[in-house]
C-alpha cells in the first residue's frame, strides 16, 4: 500500500503472520546453534567428563519379546504371512512376498483355505518354555 503524501512504502503485516514468521526464524537460528553443536569433536576423556549417563538407564532392563503365534504354521513371511497369502503383488515389499505363491502351492487358494483355517492349525505342541527362557539368556550374553 503507497501512502498518497509521500514516496513511501508501508507494508502492514497482520499480528499472526508476524508471529509465524518470528517463530520461523528463531527456530532457525536455534537449529543453527545445535548444529555447530553436534559438529564439535570431542576425544573420549572429553565426553567421559561431559557425559553423565541418565539414572534410568542404569536400572535398565533388557527385554527380549516373541511374536509366536498363527503365522508361525506356515513359516513363511512372518507377521505378513496373514495379509500378503491374499495379494498376487505385495508392490515393493520384500518381506513375505512369497506368501501368495507359497499358500497357493501348499494349501490352495486362499478363499477355500483363508488364514482363519491356518489359525486353527496352529497347536503350539512343541511349545517349550524353558527352552525359549535359555535361549534368549544364550543370545544376551552373546550380545554382551
Amino acid at each position: 500500500m503507497t501512502n498518497r503524501h509521500s514516496n513511501t512504502i508501508v507494508i502492514s503485516i497482520k499480528k499472526p503472520v508476524f508471529l509465524n514468521m518470528l517463530f520461523v526464524v528463531l527456530f532457525f537460528l536455534g537449529s543453527t546453534q545445535f548444529i555447530k553443536a553436534q559438529n564439535k569433536d570431542l576425544t573420549w576423556d572429553e565426553l567421559a567428563n561431559q557425559y553423565e549417563c541418565p539414572e534410568w538407564f542404569r536400572d535398565a532392563k533388557f527385554g527380549i519379546w516373541f511374536h509366536w503365534g498363527p503365522q508361525a504354521v506356515p513359516e513363511q513371511g512372518g507377521g505378513w504371512y496373514a495379509r500378503h497369502m491374499y495379494m498376487k503383488d505385495v508392490g515393493r515389499q520384500k518381506f513375505g512376498k512369497m506368501a501368495n505363491p507359497y499358500h497357493l502351492q501348499t494349501y490352495g487358494h486362499p478363499s477355500e483355505f483363508g488364514f482363519k483355517d491356518i489359525i486353527h492349525s496352529w497347536k503350539a505342541e512343541k511349545f517349550d518354555a524353558e527352552y525359549l527362557i535359555n535361549f534368549s539368556k544364550e543370545m544376551v550374553q552373546n550380545i554382551l
